[in-house]
Order: C-alpha cells, then sequence, then structure tokens
C-alpha cells in the first residue's frame, strides 16, 4: 500500500511548475483503486529523489493477457496523460472487467516533479 510515510518527502509538496498538477503523492494515491480491486502494482524501476531517496515507477495490470496498453508521464512537462489516466479509474476499472490491461499511468516522475521534459540523466 502506498502511503505519503512510504515516499521521498518531494512527493508530498505541489510541483512548483505553476501549472496545478497535484503533488505526486496524490497522483500515486489515484491508482490505490486499482491495487484494491485485486490489480497487482508492479515496481519496475525508480528515478532519484533530491532527499536521497527513490520516485517509484509503477505498472498496474490485471491480467497474464494484456489486450490494452495505457501509458502516461513520458515527458515531465505534459502531465495531461498521468492526469486523464487518474481521472479515469472508476471507467478504466469497468474496462479492465473484460480486457486484459496494462497501465503505466506515470514513466518519468522525476520530470513531472521538476517539470522537465526528459528524466535525471537529461535523455528520454
Amino acid at each position: 500500500m502506498t502511503s505519503g510515510t512510504d515516499l521521498a518527502p518531494e512527493c508530498l509538496l505541489a510541483p512548483p511548475a505553476g501549472d496545478g498538477r497535484p503533488p505526486l503523492a496524490d497522483v500515486y494515491s489515484a491508482f490505490e483503486p486499482l491495487r484494491t480491486a485485486g490489480w497487482r502494482e508492479i515496481e519496475i524501476a525508480a528515478q532519484p529523489a533530491a532527499s536521497g531517496l527513490a520516485l517509484p515507477i509503477r505498472a498496474y495490470v490485471n491480467a497474464d493477457d494484456v489486450d490494452v496498453v495505457l501509458i502516461g508521464g513520458i515527458h515531465g512537462r505534459e502531465p495531461a496523460g498521468v492526469l486523464a489516466i487518474a481521472r479515469y479509474i472508476p471507467r478504466i476499472l469497468e474496462h479492465g472487467c473484460a480486457l486484459g490491461m496494462l497501465v503505466l499511468p506515470l514513466l518519468n516522475p522525476w520530470g513531472y516533479l521538476h517539470h522537465e521534459r526528459y528524466g535525471p540523466s537529461g535523455r528520454a
């Protein structure tokens, strides 16, 4: 289970981008209903946080055979995909009853946090 205490402290603050994006902790918690509904939450990678902790990159999957893949948050300056996936969790759960789904909602949490297109290495 994800809680604010499991995350780097940077995740609890609103990013300074000035575009109204919510803190990473809020983004991560938006996907809790998937886990609660029995989807597997898999930490597939992590990016470094300034605090020395990590920013997790998570995947959610509901079946061994996947029909649909949803990806968001590749470019940190483009939070719309992440926020759209988070907003439509009820519909994802609904479609997940009939389809095998893999959801990768935030592939670049460092970029999201720093309003940078690429990750900490400067590459996609």
